[in-house]
């Protein structure tokens, strides 16, 4: 059984041949391991020259498939528990 992987149009999947992938869209950007610069984005809320200026000043690691620029899910979750919080008065 051979697997196969597309990383093309900011989707990762592994699938058997000859199956059927029925899953929502949703259900699979939930599996998938790295984003995007866009989906990275959309995914918290920020501005793509934001995220690029993140990746520059090394609070962001980023990766590189060809010409496309990833963020790995671990990688992403480290750079949001090293933001600063925000403090409230009392």
């Amino acid at each position: 059984m051979e697997a196969r992987v597309s990383i093309s149009g900011g989707t990762s999947e592994a699938s058997a041949p000859n199956r059927e992938n029925s899953e929502p869209a949703q259900s699979l950007a939930s599996k998938l391991r790295a984003r995007s610069i866009d989906q990275f984005c959309q995914c918290f809320g920020i501005g793509r020259t934001t995220a690029y200026e993140q990746i520059k000043l090394g609070r962001l690691r980023a990766r590189k498939v060809g010409k496309r620029t990833i963020i790995a899910d671990d990688d992403a979750e480290e750079w949001l528990r090293n933001l600063p919080q925000v403090e409230t008065k009392r």
